[in-house]
């Protein structure tokens, strides 16, 4: 995999290191959650626009539960 910038230092090489790769290596053979989601939304203060979300892993977490929890009302509603 290489080596990693911080322990490593000196060693570490730019070019030799893939971060994707890494990331898909670690999640395949490793029981790990992955440690940041990174998502595109419309900006809800100018829809014109789009921001990128960057979260850890415990913001994700709540993000997604909400995002369900919503879906969820969401079709309750209208089945009323």
């Amino acid at each position: 995999m290489g080596y990693w910038p911080i322990v490593h230092g000196k060693k570490w090489r730019a070019k030799k290191y893939d971060l994707t790769d890494l990331l898909i290596y670690a999640g395949t053979t490793r029981a790990m959650q992955m440690f940041l989601t990174i998502y595109v939304a419309e900006d809800q203060r100018n829809v014109s626009r789009r921001l990128i979300y960057m979260l850890g892993f415990e913001d994700a977490i709540d993000v997604f539960k909400r995002r369900e929890f919503d879906s969820i009302q969401s079709a309750s509603v209208q089945n009323l």
